[in-house]
């Protein structure tokens, strides 16, 4: 399928790097999405937004929860993470696919493709704004620790630190005061399977 999309063989780093700025895409535009919906909640003090019943509802639904919730991007955006971290192993799996020298080995490739996105993920950052109004930085290297928690951050009941998967018990998160009712916590929970496959349920 790759070659197919692309005839000729790509070059590795700006392989890498496209995908890195794709990543970085999604995220800047997931700022947005998600600060839209911290300033209607703040704006609306003690309101709960519905969470659609079953498993196509927390993707396919209307009113508040469409506006103001993120499960379809962050589905988009896990794929994205797993794309980046995954690309230095992709170069061993299938070399014929990447324009490499002769004089290299895809192994030798691989070490210095690791260390260039580790160079790019560190250089790489976005901002949000936590809940007292402080700004808070995040590198592509911090967010893509905290992967897992994007699979369940697409909640707009949660407070914006818990939305960008900020660590338990961390000075990030002392701020954070609003939570999913315990309800919506435990349907997160059973839906959390399909993000974990990167699947969307279907419809």
């Amino acid at each position: 399928m790759e070659r197919i999309i692309n005839p000729e063989p790509l070059d590795p780093e700006t392989a890498l790097l496209d995908l890195i700025q794709a990543l970085y895409e999604q995220l800047t535009v997931r700022i947005i999405s998600v600060a839209n919906g911290e300033a209607y909640m703040k704006s609306h003090p003690g309101e709960v937004i519905a969470m659609p019943g079953g498993l196509t509802g927390v993707f396919q639904a209307g009113g508040q929860w469409e506006d103001f919730s993120t499960p379809n991007r962050d589905l988009r955006l896990l794929i994205a993470m797993d794309a980046v971290l995954d690309f230095p192993d992709k170069i061993v799996r299938s070399p014929d696919d990447f324009k490499m020298s002769k004089l290299s080995s895809p192994e030798r490739v691989k070490k210095n493709l690791e260390t260039f996105l580790a160079r790019k993920l560190s250089e790489l950052s976005i901002t949000y704004i936590r809940t007292n109004g402080t700004e808070q930085i995040l590198t592509l290297a911090e967010i893509l620790k905290r992967k897992d928690a994007f699979e369940m951050a697409y909640n707009p009941n949660d407070g914006i630190e818990i939305r960008w998967g900020a660590p338990e018990n961390s000075d990030e998160r002392s701020t954070c005061h609003r939570h999913v009712p315990a309800g919506q916590l435990e349907k997160m929970r059973s839906v959390r399977i399909w993000f974990q496959k990167r699947l969307h349920p279907p419809t």
